[in-house]
């Protein structure tokens, strides 16, 4: 017989896991039973590249204005201030830093996370590629013709059903 080897750079599990985790949760405010992330069915392989883009969008897109930075106060000079100007622009960058440091958080606005969702509701539009090693593992007849020789602990298999869950490998 014959065999082909195809490496790899990433085998896309932390957004594979990412993505699951996240559908679990929603499940889950939705009131819908879900006990384990192998409960989720799928509609198809999930795509690592969405998972990419949407951890971006949360994680870089503010929801909230960034807070100010902290003032750096110059320490006073061993043989003090020389002048008057001088002590009294330390005094006042202390009082500015200590305004700084005791303002509340900036508060989160509600346009920006409507425009987040926004972009993620569009991400979820766009027809990225799924998972290439899951993709390639169903393309090839399933677990049962592909050797995968990864550190996985699971993978997005193809169900009698022709849908997708995540099934754990071992």
């Amino acid at each position: 017989g014959h065999s082909v080897v195809i490496g790899l750079q990433s085998t896309g599990e932390a957004s594979t896991q990412a993505t699951l985790y996240e559908m679990q949760a929603q499940r889950i405010a939705q009131n819908l039973s879900v006990q384990h992330l192998e409960d989720i069915s799928l509609p198809a392989v999930l795509s690592t590249a969405s998972a990419i883009m949407a951890g971006f969008v949360r994680n870089h897109f503010p929801v909230a204005p960034q807070p100010p930075e902290p003032i750096k106060v110059p320490r006073i000079p061993p043989g003090g201030f020389s002048n008057d100007y001088d002590k009294q622009f330390h005094r006042h960058l202390t009082m500015l830093a200590a305004q700084v440091e005791n303002a509340p958080p900036p508060e989160v606005r509600p346009e920006l996370i409507w425009k987040q969702q926004e972009m993620l509701n569009a991400i979820n539009i766009i027809p990225l590629p799924p998972s290439p090693l899951d993709d390639l593992i169903d393309r090839l007849g399933g677990a049962e013709k592909v050797a995968e020789m990864t550190g996985r602990s699971g993978r997005i298999l193809r169900s009698k059903s022709n849908s997708f869950k995540f099934v754990k490998r071992g």
